[in-house]
């Protein structure tokens, strides 16, 4: 089928021989598998709606958030909670045009006020009221 399926970064060559005739190419493809972007979060993966988390990378490329009614982000890797809930984020590399994902870490938005004031005490910061 001539399809080709990076597996890791790095280059690969390849020939074409014809099934019927047995004739290969003259000229062998080298074909370069680019490495994923490495991503991470920089702050809380729990955050109050209002607050925000940071991601890394901050530049170089795209980010996006999988459910932006719960959480956005900025393409510097600022992430906002909107509504209770949990959202991936996606970045993009500008250069290779690959795309990671924080698959093992979801940011979390909560609502209520008890658990935002415990959240903002255990990450030293003052807690807001009202």
């Amino acid at each position: 089928s001539g399809q080709i399926t990076g597996i890791t970064a790095g280059q690969a060559s390849f020939t074409y021989t014809h099934s019927t005739t047995g004739c290969s190419s003259l000229t062998p493809i080298t074909v370069t598998v680019n490495p994923k972007p490495i991503v991470s979060i920089l702050g809380s993966t729990t955050i109050c709606i209002g607050y925000t988390t940071t991601l890394s990378p901050s530049t170089g490329g795209t980010w996006a958030s999988n459910n932006t009614n719960v959480a956005t982000v900025t393409n510097s890797g600022l992430v906002t909670g909107i509504n209770q809930g949990s959202a991936r984020f996606y970045f993009t590399d500008n250069n290779t045009g690959c795309v990671s994902c924080l698959q093992a870490h979801k940011i979390f938005v909560l609502v209520a006020l008890r658990h935002c004031l415990l959240l903002q005490v255990a990450h030293g910061q003052a807690p807001m009221l009202g």
